[in-house]
């Protein structure tokens, strides 16, 4: 993970993303360091839509999919909950995926 970390800097590219109407509480690199998941809380659908665009104008980030998002009825706040993972560029172009024959 450290290595990850220092090889892409992915902090540099998600600190520029953050907002005030984000609260970005999980950084998940995958063990091939490709793939990335980020989870946290968004003020509402709004402010997560803008987040996940900011991150995309990164050019770093691509394939930028949402894997979960629900409304925290616990919260006072209400706050959304998500999940989303996508694919680290670190400037190198994408890696083919292999298609699976039928």
């Amino acid at each position: 993970v450290a290595r990850f970390f220092s090889a892409l800097q992915p902090p540099q590219t998600l600190e520029r993303a953050q907002t005030d109407s984000i609260a970005l509480l999980s950084i998940e690199p995958d063990a091939g360091g490709q793939r990335l998941r980020l989870g946290g809380e968004a003020k509402n659908a709004t402010a997560l839509i803008d987040y996940l665009k900011l991150l995309e104008a990164s050019k770093q980030i691509a394939d930028l999919r949402i894997l979960m998002q629900q409304v925290k009825q616990d919260d006072p706040q209400h706050p959304l909950e998500f999940l989303v993972e996508a694919r680290w560029n670190n400037g190198r172009p994408p890696t083919p995926t292999a298609s699976k024959s039928s």
